[in-house]
């Protein structure tokens, strides 16, 4: 048995803990969280939240963000 909650995340409602899971990242702010998170235009990332057990604090995460790609010379929606 996981000592973690696996939980879907909601943009809105998670915003905080995404901001805090990024601040490693050299380029996280809030407005790429704006661009990829609320705004891309191919629809919201979807994500994935891990919290321990019981708890409401986020200590990890995995998402994928809505892109299109060109395969074979088609155009085609993708998730990186």
């Amino acid at each position: 048995m996981s000592a973690y909650d696996f939980v879907p995340g909601d943009a809105r409602k998670d915003k905080e803990h995404v901001l805090a899971l990024g601040r490693h990242l050299p380029d996280h702010s809030e407005s790429r969280f704006r661009k990829f998170y609320e705004n891309n235009p191919l629809g919201p990332a979807v994500f994935v939240l891990a919290r321990p057990r019981g708890q409401d604090a986020a200590i990890g995460m995995a998402a994928l963000f809505p892109v299109r790609l060109r395969v074979g010379g088609q155009s085609v929606l993708a998730a990186v």
